[in-house]
């Protein structure tokens, strides 16, 4: 079984900063978990891109970023104002602007045109 646990924090993450988490009651096998944020090695659930990739010539690429927080509900992240595409050695070869695709649609029907996502994309 599996679980996912979304942290949200009065104040962003501090960048090479070690934090511990502990889950003091929770049935797990370790109550405890260590780790040192970093941006550069971070994954994350709400960055969704074709997954079989795109041709290296083509003229348009996307991805998305949209986090359904479960109970928690839609994701208020503000999110920075750029990205970066990191290469194997984790070197930028591409920045770009982040903007909004679509707003979130409490009342979101079924139909082109459309947020049925439950949360900003």
């Amino acid at each position: 079984m599996s679980h996912t646990v979304y942290l949200q924090t009065p104040t962003p993450l501090i960048e090479g900063k070690t934090y511990t988490l502990e889950f003091p009651g929770v049935n797990t096998t370790t109550p405890t978990h260590v780790f040192t944020h970093d941006t550069k090695l971070d994954r994350s659930e709400a960055i969704y891109t074709q997954h079989t990739g795109y041709r290296l010539d083509a003229p348009y690429k996307r991805a998305f970023v949209s986090l359904w927080l479960g109970t928690g509900g839609p994701s208020t992240h503000k999110g920075p104002g750029t990205f970066e595409l990191l290469d194997a050695p984790g070197k930028p070869v591409f920045t770009g602007k982040v903007e909004l695709a679509l707003a979130l649609d409490p009342n979101g029907k079924v139909r082109v045109g459309k947020n049925l996502s439950g949360t900003a994309v």
